[in-house]
């Protein structure tokens, strides 16, 4: 499998309306993805606006849109034709969800609504999400079956709770689009062990996309390092084509020769 990681930070205008916000981003992501050939393309998390939860302001709540023939989905739809292939992204749902969504040559196979939302502060800011979004009353592992592939989805602060990634390998998924708006010390030094971590232990490919650049007027700096984290450990990227990550799977690799029956030899 060939799969395609953006990262990028909004180009948009941040001062005009959100219909001009999220247009100037959708133009952003469509040159981003003809770029490149994939079979799967991983989306940021919310990549259609910047991300604004590092502040409390209502004005940013008019970026919510519809799932159902939203604009974000409904370019999803277009783009994932366009590019034969499945395109994975989190839209701000109106009224206050984070929804991943995934699209196989047009058609939304399913989404997978963000669990855990995180407020509080680091090193290097604070984050306020809960003043925009609410958690999914559960987690539920959720996997799709793509023309690439059996598919899940964790959104950000999901990735840090333990079971997350163990129940959707164990629901089927081969690989997990992970997309996060991350930066910290901490964050960062993190970030590529726990996608190992869980990759190894569970047998599937983890895919973790973030933030790279700055974003006025906030100026908060997003590390990057857009990974992909497998049975036998990191894969190594293309960095090519800028704002673009690249990869190559091999799917049958979930299969485990490892000699780790975790599954059936856990004492829990």
């Amino acid at each position: 499998m060939r799969l395609a990681l953006t990262e990028t930070v909004s180009v948009a205008d941040h001062s005009g309306s959100p219909e001009a916000i999220r247009q100037a981003n959708l133009d952003h992501h469509a040159a981003l993805l003809r770029s490149v050939r994939a079979e799967v393309y991983g989306l940021g998390e919310l990549f259609a606006g910047p991300y604004f939860a590092l502040e409390e302001d209502p004005r940013w709540q008019a970026l919510a849109e519809p799932l159902e023939e939203g604009p974000t989905v409904e370019w999803m739809k277009a783009m994932s034709v366009e590019l034969c292939a499945v395109i994975f992204g989190t839209v701000f749902v109106a009224p206050r969800a984070n929804v991943g969504v995934f699209v196989d040559h047009g058609q939304v196979l399913g989404t997978y609504r963000k669990a855990h939302i995180p407020q509080g502060d680091n090193d290097r800011g604070r984050f306020t999400e809960r003043f925009y979004f609410d958690a999914a009353p559960e987690f539920v592992p959720t996997v799709v079956e793509s023309s690439a592939g059996r598919l899940g989805a964790s959104i950000c602060y999901d990735r840090h709770f333990e079971g997350v990634h163990r129940a959707l390998a164990r629901a089927g998924a081969q690989l997990i689009l992970s997309p996060a708006v991350t930066f910290g010390r901490q964050s960062e030094r993190m970030w590529p062990l726990e996608f190992q971590t869980d990759a190894c232990r569970n047998r599937v490919f983890i895919a973790g996309s973030n933030r790279l650049g700055v974003e006025a007027p906030w100026n908060q700096p997003y590390f990057g390092q857009s990974l992909v984290a497998g049975p036998s450990g990191m894969l190594p990227p293309d960095r090519s084509v800028p704002g673009v990550v690249q990869f190559q799977l091999d799917l049958d690799q979930v299969q485990d020769d490892s000699g780790w029956r975790l599954v059936e030899d856990a004492r829990w």
